[in-house]
C-alpha cells in the first residue's frame, strides 16, 4: 500500500478539479479525509490485537466508497450548493486510495482488494504495479511490528517515489485553481478569467 502522504496528494489534486473558489476548504478536508478513509481498517486491527488483521477487506471497495461519500455529503447538507461536490469529491478521492493500493504489491494479509463489496468478496490487483508501496509489519504482528517496518529505508525510499510522482499534479491543480479568492482579495486583486 502506498503512504499517507501519496494518498493525500491525490486526494488534494482530485479536489481541486470542480473549480470551485466557495467551499473549496470544506472541499479540501473532505478530500484529505476521504483519500485515507479505507484505512480505518487498522482501527479493527489494533483493537484485535493485529494491527495488518483486517486491512484490505471491505474498506478498499466502491461499495465502501459510496458510503463514505453519502455520508459526507448528509453532513454537509446544509451547505446545499456543496453537497454535489462534497459527494463527487469523497467519492473519487477515496477511490484514488484504492487505484493506488492496486498499484502496488499485494499485502500478506489480503493478496488482492475486494473492489466489488459487497456484491462480491473476489479481489483484484493491476498486473502492473509501479509502486513500491510501505512496509508496515507482517501478517499477525503487532503494534512493535508495525512500526519497525514503517520507520525503514525502504519506506523513505517509497514515499520520496510518491512525491516525484504526485507532488507536480497537486502543484499544477494548485496553481491552474487553486489561488485562494481570500488571498486574491488580500493583495486587491481579481482572479482573471481564461477569456479576459
Amino acid at each position: 500500500m502506498p503512504s499517507p502522504i501519496a494518498h493525500s496528494l491525490v486526494g488534494l489534486t482530485i479536489a481541486y478539479a470542480p473549480q470551485q473558489a466557495r467551499g473549496r476548504v470544506a472541499c479540501l478536508a473532505v478530500a484529505l479525509v476521504a483519500a485515507n478513509a479505507a484505512d480505518l481498517d487498522f482501527l479493527a486491527g489494533w483493537a484485535s490485537g493485529s494491527v495488518n488483521g483486517f486491512h484490505g477487506g471491505p474498506t478498499h471497495s466502491i461499495g465502501a466508497a459510496l458510503l463514505f461519500a453519502a455520508a459526507a455529503a448528509l453532513l454537509l447538507r446544509k451547505q446545499r450548493r456543496l453537497v454535489g461536490a462534497v459527494f463527487g469529491i469523497a467519492f473519487f478521492a477515496y477511490i484514488s486510495h484504492i487505484l493506488l493500493d492496486m498499484a502496488c504489491e499485494p499485502f500478506p494479509t489480503r493478496p488482492r482488494l475486494p473492489i466489488f463489496w459487497p456484491l462480491t468478496n473476489e479481489g483484484f490487483l493491476f498486473a502492473w504495479r509501479p509502486l513500491l508501496g510501505i512496509a508496515h509489519g507482517g501478517t499477525g504482528g503487532g503494534p512493535a511490528d508495525f512500526f519497525s517496518e514503517l520507520f525503514s529505508i525502504a519506506n523513505v525510499k517509497a514515499v520520496a517515489l510518491e512525491i516525484a510522482l504526485f507532488a507536480p499534479p497537486l502543484w499544477l491543480a494548485w496553481r491552474r485553481w487553486g489561488t485562494p479568492e481570500w488571498s486574491l482579495r488580500m493583495r486587491g486583486g481579481e482572479r482573471e478569467t481564461a477569456d479576459g
